[in-house]
């Protein structure tokens, strides 16, 4: 695609709307049929020559109405500066013929896509400039052209007022005159082109230019439209209102940054400007705006307002104070470059609140060499730092090291990150590896953690329990769950009733897991460690930990089928006694327990020299009432804090006993019992009687109704016979039989 001149327009013979057009590159002619109405003898065109692929399409030789076409004139569209438009795109007469329209456009450069995640902690390379100063020193190359050093002269004759306060770190403004709104040059337009910003107008332009090059946000105001050339940064108020340069109109909420000019919001601040005072095709005169705002309050305004612009994600990331100035200069020299040669400025108006703000660091050779790991001359680290902008003053073997201003907010605020600095610019692929040599001593064992991932993994991996995690919040009818409760600690922040307090039980948490999960499945298995918080009678809180344990059958809870639950009750019930084994807790007694929420008569505790360590038992119809749960419920916890003191004050000499070699063997004994006697009493009676040969004895079967009255129930206990002395012989069995059978007649049992 190159640019040619119009040495012959004519109408075509065979059609109204074409023309025939001879074109001049300089050094040959070429004959193009164009259906374009623009074409003019003598003017400089973009052509299209075959083999050229313009939008997916390749260029080919053509005839058109008998009338031989060797390319094609190019439009906007063409060229990819807009999407739509009509005629061709006319160049400039001072356009070199054959001159390629990548090289006219200033298109031949090299792009580079930088994901700028890796840099959202960098507000400096935010920019075009940035980048090439961080390439300066990482390449140690010279810059070309700094655009921070940019001067301009201004006006004395006219000047804009800017309100000081504190509500920004820096905010400069100045009128600016003999304004021409009209479309960029081409290297402008060109440039934010390929940086996805598409051409406004010449004004328009400047401003997003000089937001990709610098990095700061600027704005400007049409001065014909606001009261006076007097603006102040200021924070909204209730009820008042704003139109925006999207088109919309906004309430705005109390506590907004804004621009106020005559008390009338007329932007919000670093965010985005008003309607009203916007840019026009009509602007002579401008008020432009050249700011650092604070970041939190830009952050605020852009999430109450909805609001992501390019302009509120760079205030976000903490832009330094001092960029305010420079780059209204450099704005207002651009803005001459750009279609306004004859503009006059007023000098700028404002403040800089962090005029005096400098951040020094002090390191020293030997706290570098120590992090990096690496051996580094003194000069070597100098040069670096100075390299990276890091000017210092060097006193023995401390460096005072002055951060540039670019990078002395949120950025580089200490020793550590002048060794990031240090270490990223030597390349962290160039540090050796080296094996770390310390002195390796035991590790110090935390009981209490080494027995709670003990008991988890008992539960989880031996018992198929799932184990679930619960907030420690709990309202007021969880508070009272368990009886002689301590008094309740309620929470300060306003919160939802159902978590007004801190839990004193870990039940309720473990119930609403069921009641959410009942339907859901036909059986479960959970458990939760979590602590409960009580509030004792001298004000003093106190904590404690539980293992909460829930379960949930596949029947529904009716008083008639109570008893068919027994069996998995004992199941539920050896959950705990293996826990205890397997901690090596073995001297502990098993015992009925009466208590509110447990059903009557379904119900043990597990004491240790009288403490109660563990309990379980079937949720009470009332407090499955309360909590909406239609299956029985087993629920149980285990103290561990009590737990934690009985493995503290015992030794850890654990039993083993070896395997014997003889064959064991079982026997059955059924036993008539009233239904109001728990099964554990024959159990203890047998374990109380030490026969040697019996290892353990546990309820096999339950067994109601049938021949029996409706207040006895039948329990087949097996029990489990092992010797290490000789194999069991008919008769030995026959005498451990008789001794059991004895045992329960003795204690006013029946047996079968």
């Amino acid at each position: 695609m190159i640019a040619v001149r119009l040495e012959l327009v004519e109408k075509h013979p065979n059609a109204d709307k074409l023309f025939v057009c001879e074109a001049y590159n300089g050094k040959e002619k070429f004959q193009i049929v164009t259906g374009a109405q623009n074409v003019k003898k003598g003017d400089i065109v973009p052509l299209a020559l075959p083999g050229t692929v313009i939008l997916e399409k390749e260029i080919q030789p053509g005839t058109l109405k008998n009338i031989e076409s060797f390319g094609m004139f190019c439009s906007e569209k063409e060229l990819g500066f807009s999407d739509e438009s009509e005629g061709i795109f006319i160049l400039s007469p001072s356009t070199k013929l054959g001159i390629s329209m990548s090289e006219y456009f200033q298109l031949e450069d090299t792009i580079l896509t930088i994901d700028n995640k890796s840099i959202t902690h960098r507000p400096d390379l935010w920019s075009h400039f940035g980048f090439a100063r961080e390439l300066s020193s990482q390449l140690n190359l010279p810059l070309k052209k700094n655009p921070f050093d940019e001067e301009f002269s201004f006006q004395k004759t006219f000047q804009s007022n800017t309100i000081e306060n504190k509500n920004a770190h820096s905010y400069y403004s100045c009128i600016v005159k003999n304004i021409l709104i009209k479309e960029s040059i081409d290297k402008i337009k060109t440039r934010l082109e390929k940086c996805g910003n598409r051409s406004i107008n010449n004004v328009v332009d400047v401003s997003n230019y000089i937001m990709l090059e610098m990095g700061q946000p600027t704005h400007f105001f049409d001065n014909s439209k606001l009261k006076n050339s007097t603006v102040e940064v200021s924070f909204s108020k209730k009820g008042e209102s704003i139109s925006l340069l999207d088109g919309t109109s906004r309430e705005l909420e109390e506590n907004i940054l804004i621009i106020r000019n005559e008390n009338t919001p007329v932007a919000i601040a670093g965010v985005m400007g008003g309607l009203e005072s916007s840019v026009t095709d009509t602007t002579s005169e401008l008020l432009l705006e050249s700011a650092v705002f604070k970041r939190e309050d830009i952050r605020h305004s852009s999430k109450k307002m909805n609001i992501r612009s390019d302009a509120a994600i760079r205030y976000e990331k903490g832009l330094d104070a001092s960029t305010s100035l420079p780059v209204l200069k450099r704005c207002l020299k651009l803005l001459q470059e750009n279609g306004c040669p004859n503009l006059q400025a007023s000098l700028p108006a404002g403040y800089n609140n962090e005029s005096e703000k400098s951040t020094y660091i002090e390191i020293s050779f030997e706290f570098i060499q120590k992090k990096l790991g690496i051996c580094l001359s003194e000069n070597e680290i100098q040069n670096i730092l100075i390299r990276l902008g890091f000017n210092h003053e060097r006193k023995g073997q401390t460096l005072k090291v002055k951060v540039p201003f670019y990078r002395q907010n949120y950025d580089v605020t200490i020793p550590e990150d002048l060794i990031e600095e240090i270490g990223r610019t030597i390349g962290y692929s160039n540090i050796p590896k080296t094996p770390v040599t310390f002195e390796v001593v035991p590790v110090h064992k935390n009981l209490s953690r080494e027995t709670e991932k003990k008991i988890k993994e008992i539960l989880s991996q031996s018992e198929d329990f799932n184990e679930v995690f619960n907030y420690s919040f709990a309202s007021e009818t969880d508070t009272n769950f368990e009886e002689n409760s301590s008094e309740k600690i309620k929470i300060q922040n306003p919160m939802p009733e159902e978590f007004q307090y801190l839990r004193t039980s870990i039940y309720p948490s473990i119930l609403k897991n069921l009641t959410n999960n009942e339907d859901r499945f036909e059986s479960a298995r959970i458990f939760e460690f979590g602590r409960t918080y009580h509030l004792e009678k001298n004000n003093e809180t106190t904590e404690n930990k539980f293992f909460g344990l829930g379960a949930f059958l596949n029947q529904k809870s009716t008083e008639k089928n109570l008893y068919t639950f027994e069996k998995e009750l004992l199941s539920f019930r050896k959950v705990f006694e293996l826990v205890l084994c397997r901690l090596n807790i073995t001297k502990f007694q098993i015992t009925p327990l009466v208590i509110n929420y447990f059903h009557p008569n379904s119900s043990v505790q597990f004491l240790y020299d009288g403490i109660k360590i563990c309990e379980s038992g079937i949720l009470h119809p009332r407090w499955k009432d309360n909590y909406d749960i239609k299956k029985n419920i087993l629920i149980g916890k285990i103290h561990f804090d009590e737990i934690l003191k009985i493995l503290k004050n015992t030794k850890s000499n654990f039993q083993f006993s070896p395997p014997s070699i003889f064959p064991g063997d079982n026997l059955d004994i059924s036993i008539l019992m009233p239904k109001s006697f728990g099964t554990e009493i024959y159990s203890r009676l047998v374990l109380e009687k030490q026969i040697p040969e019996i290892e353990s004895i546990w309820v096999h079967d339950i067994f109601t109704g049938g021949n029996l009255d409706e207040k006895s129930k039948s329990v087949t206990y097996r029990v489990s016979l092992l010797t290490y002395e000789k194999t069991f012989t008919q008769e030995k069995i026959r005498d451990i039989q008789e001794a059991l059978i004895n045992l329960a007649k003795a204690n006013g049992f029946t047996v079968k």
